[in-house]
């Protein structure tokens, strides 16, 4: 992933051509293994990701061609068993990444930015890494009072600001604040607070920039506080918690939450904007290079 600040149009587009053929290259260059493990994904008859496979999901959204826009269909053909969309007409797929559009004078996951739920095959653990890009479209990225970026979950669904209190379900996720820092946010058992519990930030977004994302997750086990969540911010390690209690009964990772979005608020966006996700990838391990 490269830094496109000061390109033009044209100039990015030939980088991010430049970028698939030197993925292509190296995709080659490690064997057809997960070129194998791609293209089986793609027949999978029943529509879910499987835990089994060590590389349990690879979406590059890659594309040579022209602009297209990112309907339904074409989610459902990336990430299988898809249960809910919002903002998909937000959504394209341009020069070799997800394009997440935030309009001018918009604010709020229901104006702006997008969210895509799909279903896992259960596990106790996975990771979840992918890139992500900031850009202000020439000017400084509005963040708003803050948004929200991908994360995982199981059970009940939770985001946003909702509570759990008599309910079972956890969701791991990070958000960011109106100056651009990151934040862990973990919906757990029992808790009363709106909005999960909000972690010490994990460092500022780089915006024109790639910003690489490493999330790994595992369930505790009945009625034990060893949950365990790990996140890294550009290869580096960030955060670490050993001793979670997202769930009182045996839950499961059972739901991928690809996002994008800031929050409501009544100060609206005076300029359009985007946040670009690209190398999406899910792991039933913790994944390639752990450090």
């Amino acid at each position: 992933m490269g830094n496109f600040k000061g390109y033009n149009k044209e100039e990015v587009s030939s980088l991010k051509r430049k970028k698939a053929l030197i993925k292509a290259c190296l995709l080659l260059s490690c064997g057809i293994g997960l070129i194998v493990v791609a293209c089986s994904l793609g027949t999978k008859s029943n529509n879910s990701v499987k835990a089994s496979d060590n590389i349990s999901s690879i979406v590059d959204f890659d594309n040579i061609s022209s602009e297209y826009s990112y309907t339904y269909d074409k989610i459902k053909i990336d990430f299988f068993n898809v249960n809910f969309v919002k903002g998909n007409d937000r959504l394209f797929v341009k020069e070799d990444a997800l394009w997440v559009k935030y309009p001018a004078l918009s604010s709020g996951i229901e104006n702006s930015g997008a969210m895509i739920n799909s279903k896992l095959e259960p596990s106790k653990q996975y990771t979840l890494e992918y890139e992500v890009y900031f850009d202000g479209s020439g000017n400084k990225f509005d963040y708003q009072d803050g948004g929200a970026l991908c994360g995982l979950a199981g059970g009940e669904f939770y985001d946003g600001n909702t509570t759990k209190v008599g309910k079972e379900g956890f969701h791991v996720m990070l958000t960011y604040n109106n100056y651009g820092y990151l934040y862990p946010v973990i919906y757990q058992a029992n808790d009363a607070k709106v909005g999960g519990d909000v972690y010490a930030d994990i460092g500022q977004i780089k915006e024109y920039a790639w910003n690489k994302i490493k999330m790994y997750v595992r369930v505790n086990d009945k009625g034990q506080n060893n949950g365990v969540v790990r996140i890294w911010h550009n290869d580096k390690l960030c955060f670490n918690n050993e001793k979670l209690r997202m769930a009182t009964s045996e839950l499961f990772i059972d739901t991928n939450n690809l996002c994008a979005y800031n929050n409501e608020t009544s100060k609206v966006l005076d300029h359009e904007q985007f946040v670009y996700i690209d190398s999406y990838r899910i792991f039933n391990s913790i994944g390639i290079n752990n450090k």
